[in-house]
């Protein structure tokens, strides 16, 4: 019978001498759930991100701009927002 102490151990058919140890330790686990949540901080991170872009976006294709120079500067700014954006993707 295992104490407290001693890893579970799993007899594989017929043969005791064929028992492996419990490989599923609680450490193993935590860092698997750490991993996941760690993605998943930065899935949110990046899908953020590619939103604030694309709100740029918006707001300046949705200006009227008569002004050249504006015009120019609001579209090289769009060309940098769209080329973040592949950058994310």
């Amino acid at each position: 019978m295992a104490t407290s102490l001693q890893q579970p151990q799993i007899v594989i058919g017929n043969n005791p001498s064929e028992s492996k140890s419990f490989v599923g330790s609680p450490v193993s686990a935590r860092e698997r759930e750490d991993a996941r949540r760690q993605s998943a901080r930065l899935h949110s991170e990046r899908e953020r991100q590619k939103q604030a872009l694309h709100l740029q976006k918006l707001n300046i294709l949705s200006q009227n701009i008569s002004n050249p120079s504006r015009r120019a500067a609001m579209a090289m700014a769009l060309a940098q927002i769209e080329e973040n954006l592949r950058a994310i993707n």
